[in-house]
C-alpha cells in the first residue's frame, strides 16, 4: 500500500482571505496618500501666497521709506514715490499691482491713504492700508518714517 504525503499548502478561502484583506490595506493606503498630497498643496499655495505677500510688503515699504515724497493719482489709481534724484510709480488695477512695468502683486487689493493720521483720497500721504480681498479682514498698514529732510521739508524749519 502507497501512503500518500500531504502537501503543505493554503486552501483557496485562506488565500481569498488575504487577499481581501491586502487589497483593504491598499485602499486604504491610497486615500491616505491622496489626502497627504491635497494637504502638501494647500500648505505649498498657502506658503507661495504668504511669501509673495511678504515680498510684495517688503518692496513697498523700502519705497515708502526710501523716497521722500509720495503722492495718489485718484482718477489714474497711481501711487508716485519721489526724491531729487530717482522716482517710482505703482499703478493700481482691479486684480493686480503694477511697479513700474513689473507685476509685483497677482490679487485683489484695495488701496486707503493717510497724511498726519488723516485719510485722504489724493495728494500727499505718509502712510499707506492696502486691504487684501473683498472683507476688511486682511490688510497691511505701512507708514514712512521721517528722517531729517523730512521733517525739515514738512515743518519748514
Amino acid at each position: 500500500m502507497s501512503i500518500k504525503k500531504k502537501t503543505p499548502a493554503f486552501t483557496l478561502t485562506e488565500m481569498l482571505l488575504v487577499l481581501a484583506i491586502t487589497a483593504i490595506i491598499a485602499g486604504l493606503a491610497f486615500a491616505i496618500i491622496t489626502l497627504f498630497t491635497k494637504n502638501m498643496r494647500d500648505i505649498e499655495k498657502n506658503y507661495s501666497k504668504s511669501t509673495y505677500l511678504g515680498l510684495f510688503t517688503d518692496q513697498l515699504n523700502l519705497d515708502l521709506n526710501r523716497f521722500h515724497t509720495i503722492e495718489y493719482n485718484q482718477s489714474d489709481r497711481e501711487l508716485t514715490f519721489k526724491n531729487p534724484l530717482d522716482s517710482v510709480r505703482y499703478l493700481w488695477e482691479e486684480n493686480f499691482v503694477l511697479r513700474e512695468t513689473d507685476t509685483v502683486f497677482n490679487t485683489y487689493s484695495d488701496l486707503e491713504l493717510y497724511n498726519h493720521g488723516e485719510k485722504v483720497e489724493s495728494g500727499n500721504t505718509d502712510a499707506i492700508k492696502i486691504r487684501l480681498g473683498e472683507k476688511d479682514l486682511e490688510f497691511i498698514f505701512l507708514f514712512q518714517l521721517k528722517d531729517a529732510y523730512g521733517q525739515i521739508k514738512e515743518n519748514g524749519n
